[in-house]
């Protein structure tokens, strides 16, 4: 899951990885119910100098990447599983670190976090849930979303 569509996006991006289980209406498309159907198959082979970006998209992809469409309007971050990205510099995490801690880092976990930086890497469930928590009230504290939005 962790390596779906290369992984980490680039470093100006984040990456998340929602875990949903959606309700059978929620359900547009199920991509790989289409590549099992033959009439679909043969319907895309016939028309496909008709279907805008065919070559760059099922005529490349086919069924490699077992994607569903969904109708969720909105979502909540109960529904974030998990949160990725490039570490920041070492001044950034080290700050990081002593809100978190309430203390600098000792040399050992100084020496971990250095192997952090800069480094492309998923958070666990736990981390995401902190970084999303931290972002939410970064958030809140400038107005940018109402307060009721920190609760989950």
């Amino acid at each position: 899951m962790q390596t779906f569509k290369g992984g980490i996006p680039p470093p100006d991006q984040r990456g998340i990885i929602f875990q949903i289980a959606p309700e059978p209406h929620q359900v547009i498309a199920n991509i790989a119910s289409l590549y099992a159907d033959a009439v679909f198959l043969e319907s895309a082979q016939a028309r496909k100098s008709e279907i805008t970006g065919y070559y760059s998209g099922i005529g490349d992809y086919g069924n490699g990447q077992q994607e569903v469409v969904l109708e969720l309007g909105s979502l909540d971050r109960a529904t974030i599983h998990l949160y990725g990205g490039f570490a920041g510099t070492l001044d950034q995490l080290i700050t990081e670190f002593n809100v978190q801690e309430g203390r600098p880092p000792d040399a050992l976990e100084l020496a971990l976090i250095q192997s952090f930086v800069g480094q492309p890497r998923w958070l666990s469930p736990e981390g995401t849930f902190a970084a999303v928590s931290r972002t939410l009230g970064h958030a809140a504290a400038r107005r940018w979303l109402p307060a009721s939005s920190l609760s989950l």
